[in-house]
């Protein structure tokens, strides 16, 4: 029995019309043509790609601020002042 590639139609049915080819068997088009992807895809792609870019900026901008950033020194202490009549709770 010979084998069947039901998945052949599926690809040649996401090439851009006149790209398709008699042995789609790999998910190639045609000469100069890409398989079009679903526009879901796409937009997660393009997510990912910029949570990353917003990853790789957040890392830059610390890696700037703990390299050039001033040490901490201590200063004036800091004092909490409390209403006479406030309850004790202790």
């Amino acid at each position: 029995m010979p084998a069947t590639y039901s998945h052949t139609v599926e690809i040649e049915q996401d090439c851009p019309l006149g790209t398709q080819t008699s042995s789609n068997r790999h998910g190639v088009c045609g000469p100069g043509a890409a398989p079009r992807v679903d526009p879901m895809k796409r937009v997660a792609i393009w997510a990912f790609y910029a949570v990353g870019a917003l990853a790789i900026g957040y890392l830059a901008l610390y890696a700037y601020a703990v390299f050039t950033g001033q040490d901490l020194q201590p200063g004036k202490p800091i004092h909490i002042f409390r209403r006479p009549d406030a309850p004790e709770y202790s």
